[in-house]
């Protein structure tokens, strides 16, 4: 059931704090999603697995979370998942280290900037229909792609934005 994504494979979990068959199901979850090409099924499967167990008994869990973010092109995410995995990993081999800094490099090159400036403290903004804060919010870090931006309660703003190539957009 180990899997690769672009010369990737997918990692087992270790989680001493949560019943093994606990551990195995939710991760075998994961996997089966993530084969299937349910890659939002496989990152909420790990997202619980992470919620429950933390990022420091689930440090492989990071790692497949981050190639399954990078499936589906939410590449800041990617990278926070995989910075993660290297910063808590106790070890992490020379060869597959060298994997996720490349990895790293790619993503880091696919994103651009939106700053979302003149929206009332404590607006909620959601990004594609996911609340990801409250203003005021540090830059947002996306890729390529179309995205709807939209705030509540306060601000009442929806707005759609096109990146066509990594850039720097600031949205009043």
């Amino acid at each position: 059931l180990i899997v690769g994504v672009l010369g990737a494979r997918v990692a087992r979990a270790d989680t001493p704090d949560v019943p093994p068959a606990a551990t195995e199901a939710a991760l075998a979850d994961g996997l089966e999603r993530f084969d299937a090409g349910d890659f939002t099924g496989a990152a909420s499967a790990w997202e619980r697995l992470l919620a429950t167990n933390g990022e420091a008994a689930s440090f492989r869990v990071l790692y497949n979370l981050g190639l399954t973010y990078k499936a589906l092109h939410r590449y800041f995410e990617a990278i926070t998942a995989l910075e993660s995995y290297l910063a808590k990993a106790p070890a992490v081999t020379p060869e597959r280290r060298r994997q996720v800094e490349a990895l790293l490099a790619e993503m880091r090159a696919l994103i651009g900037e939106v700053r979302l400036e003149g929206l009332p403290p404590g607006a909620t903004v959601t990004l594609d229909g996911r609340t990801i804060g409250t203003a005021p919010l540090a830059p947002l870090k996306l890729g390529s792609g179309s995205y709807v931006i939209e705030t509540t309660p306060q601000a009442q703003q929806t707005r759609a934005v096109l990146l066509r190539r990594p850039a720097r957009l600031h949205l009043l």
